[in-house]
């Protein structure tokens, strides 16, 4: 039975259709801007002991059209990581193999591969990822050559089940992101060591005015350090990795990053905050409810991406 056409009226107004955004293809217009603006992109990837783990993000990167090199910068390792970045690169003519013989740490391998890479736009990579894929890369490389940000970062969906993803150090620190090689010259490392220095380059980016966010990549993951070296030595490495990441922050730098990156489900949130940043009388007052939309967002994604993985066994389950 049909609603009187008043009624069908009202309840067009009242019942209006949610219109569901149209998917962005963002392969498709990473590949537009790279070639009109003739942009070359650079892989740059540190590894220490990582040769159980490290083929599956060479292999992305060697078969990712956009990628045109690959750095690895081999830092030390004892175990077969060298062996096997030279192995790879038989097969993948845009691999460049840097070997340090001695372990210098994070900051100092990214600096030495940096001194190798030729590209104009630089996408950073951990060794030990694990379901990288190319969408994750084709979105964050993309806002970064169309200079929409100076800077994105991959939010990785394993890191925001952890303690550290609930305070949102995961979020602000993740080791996958993509900058203007220009623009990382600029930064000082000087007094830079392993774990600050994503902070480091963050505070750079934002101090200089530039432009920061992240984009979700629920399924990206990396071996915990429990997994890599054991529950002693781990908890020993991630007290180092909180201090260093303190000293080189501090609690209001912390605060700002936090509130100054912006976190992808909350971005329209950031835009307005942009604006409201002009009057320095409301700044903070500004800052604090970024600050509290972040929290609820990260509250609300920690739920969604409990929700995927149960749904995933599920699913798993029945397939079996």
């Amino acid at each position: 039975m049909n609603l009187p056409k008043k009624a069908q009226k009202i309840a067009k107004r009242v019942l209006k259709p949610i219109k569901r955004k149209k998917t962005v293809n963002y392969n498709k217009l990473l590949q537009e801007v790279k070639k009109k603006n003739n942009i070359k992109i650079s892989a740059l990837i540190p590894a220490y002991n990582e040769g159980s783990r490290i083929s599956h993000v060479l292999e992305v990167s060697c078969k990712y059209l956009f990628i045109d090199e690959i750095v690895v910068v081999n830092d030390g390792s004892t175990d077969n990581t060298a062996e096997v970045v030279k192995d790879f690169a038989k097969g993948c003519k845009k691999l460049v193999f840097v070997n340090l013989r001695k372990n210098q740490g994070k900051t100092d391998a990214v600096k030495k591969g940096m001194q190798k890479v030729s590209g104009d736009l630089v996408v950073m990579l951990d060794a030990d990822l694990q379901n990288l894929k190319n969408e994750y890369l084709d979105k964050m490389l993309y806002l970064v050559a169309s200079k929409q940000y100076d800077m994105v970062i991959l939010d990785r969906g394993s890191d925001r089940l952890t303690p550290v993803g609930l305070l949102g150090l995961a979020r602000i620190n993740g080791g996958e992101r993509a900058f203007w090689k220009s623009e990382f010259e600029k930064v000082d490392l000087r007094n830079i060591k392993n774990y600050s220095l994503e902070g480091a380059l963050n505070l750079h980016f934002l101090k200089a005015g530039k432009k920061v966010r992240t984009v979700l990549a629920p399924d990206l993951k990396a071996v915990t350090q429990l997994k890599k070296w054991g529950v002693p030595k781990a908890l020993m490495r991630y007290a180092k990795e909180f201090w260093e990441v303190y000293k080189a922050s501090g609690f209001r730098n912390y605060y700002v990053q936090l509130t100054e990156i912006e976190e992808e489900p909350i971005v329209e949130i950031h835009s307005w905050y942009q604006k409201a940043k002009r009057k320095k009388a409301i700044k903070e007052v500004a800052r604090a409810g970024v600050l509290v939309a972040t929290a609820v967002a990260s509250v609300g994604l920690i739920g969604y991406l409990l929700a995927r993985k149960v749904s995933n066994k599920v699913k798993k389950g029945h397939n079996k």
